[in-house]
């Protein structure tokens, strides 16, 4: 009787730790999810080599309840869901179909490989590391992202600068909304943004109120969302400023 009491009691000892293992892979997978929940991430590295991209080119994910948003050369959205330190996409999704330059074209493809390599995750601090079955490593860094709250809005921005001044004088970025309005000066940035001169976008942009600005400071925040369309007006100018940015 005494045998079986323990044998019971051993039993039931390894339940609970058993349920409490369970419980506790549960609870940090929960806790990662959250983690992931409403962020952005942008590629920094595959395999272990840093990506060599043009200037104003990047490659990120953002990750939306049981949504996903790549952005590269092409747009590629979809369903996905979290489970056993995986993520898992769930087809099929939509893309854009742009025709990439050969300089990205082969970081777009592996970029948009993630869509079926189903990769485990690990988030460490700012960074997020995702490895495919077949071994691909994704390294990623978060990158500022607008709150739910913010609103959505298509903006052009022009191929050149004009002076301006705000608090001291400086160069704005030439914005309008349509084609049909005329070009008007920004007097703040766009988070996430990378501007090359030359270049004329159009944009998807989130824009933020700012609860209590200071004096001089805007009242809206604008994050980078997606680039839609980008096309060069002044080549010249493009080359010139990439020229610069490798002395």
């Amino acid at each position: 009787m005494w045998c079986h009491t323990g044998y019971q009691m051993r039993i039931s000892g390894f339940l609970v730790w058993a349920l409490c293992f369970v419980a506790a892979a549960a609870s940090a997978q929960g806790s990662d999810a959250r983690v992931l929940e409403h962020t952005k991430w942008r590629l920094v590295e595959i395999n272990g080599s840093r990506l060599a991209l043009p200037d104003g080119v990047a490659f990120t994910i953002t990750l939306e309840g049981d949504s996903y948003l790549l952005s590269g050369c092409n747009l590629v959205s979809g369903k996905l869901r979290i489970e056993s330190q995986r993520l898992v996409f769930i087809g099929p999704a939509r893309s854009t179909k742009k025709a990439c330059s050969s300089a990205i074209e082969a970081a777009d493809v592996a970029f948009s490989s993630l869509t079926s390599a189903n990769p485990t995750y690990r988030i460490d601090q700012d960074g997020l590391t995702l490895v495919s079955q077949s071994g691909t490593r994704w390294v990623m860094a978060k990158e500022p992202l607008a709150s739910k709250r913010a609103k959505t809005k298509f903006i052009y921005i022009a191929a050149d600068k004009k002076d301006c001044v705000g608090m001291f004088p400086t160069k704005c970025l030439q914005i309008r909304e349509s084609k049909s309005e005329p070009w008007k000066l920004l007097y703040w940035g766009i988070e996430g943004f990378d501007y090359v001169p030359g270049i004329e976008y159009r944009l998807r942009i989130k824009e933020d109120q700012v609860p209590r600005p200071l004096q001089d400071q805007a009242s809206v925040v604008w994050y980078l969302d997606a680039i839609i369309e980008q096309s060069v007006v002044d080549r010249a100018a493009a080359d010139e400023y990439l020229r610069s940015k490798k002395r």
